[in-house]
């Protein structure tokens, strides 16, 4: 296994196929955390649609995305673009989850702090909310790395033409 992998790092193919999954996971990382931060802020901001989409979240987390990689490929073709729009979603989820349950469990101190200070939405949001919730948003960006790369392994392995998932099935 070592031999054929000292030959494997040499070819000019793995290193492309690696720069491919590295872009598709970077992009898919960056914009599923910011998808799912903004998401949570939503919930948090407005409870109401917190409770109503909160259910379909939790079940898309349970739920492979995989399994939507046909109809991506359908809507979108076999490119990087379905991956990468796949990943962002399954990144995005635990990133929403987790923004949403920390806000939510920040004291409400905080906010009549923020409140007596006078100070401004954006300055509780960015000097109190998020900081309180910090810890929540760190494990919401763990997973989503996680899930961003799992994802963009797993998809380029069913049927894209580049990629590590791609040399992982060709090689096997």
């Amino acid at each position: 296994v070592f031999a054929a992998l000292g030959t494997l790092l040499t070819k000019a193919q793995f290193w492309d196929d690696s720069k491919r999954t590295g872009i598709e996971v970077a992009v898919s990382i960056v914009f599923g955390s910011l998808l799912g931060l903004a998401a949570g802020l939503l919930f948090w901001k407005l409870p109401l649609v917190g409770r109503i989409f909160e259910p379909y979240l939790v079940s898309f987390y349970a739920v492979p995305l995989v399994l939507f990689y046909p109809a991506m490929i359908v809507l979108v073709g076999i490119n990087a673009m379905s991956v990468i729009i796949l990943a962002t979603i399954m990144a995005a989820i635990p990133m929403a989850l987790n923004t949403a349950v920390g806000l939510n469990a920040m004291p409400s101190v905080y906010m009549k702090l923020a409140r007596s200070l006078r100070a401004s939405p954006r300055q509780t949001l960015l000097a109190i909310a998020i900081p309180a919730a910090g810890p929540f948003i760190v494990a919401g960006l763990r997973l989503a790395v996680v899930y961003a790369l799992i994802g963009t392994i797993a998809m380029e392995f069913t049927t894209a033409q580049a990629g590590l998932g791609y040399r992982i099935r060709y090689l096997y």
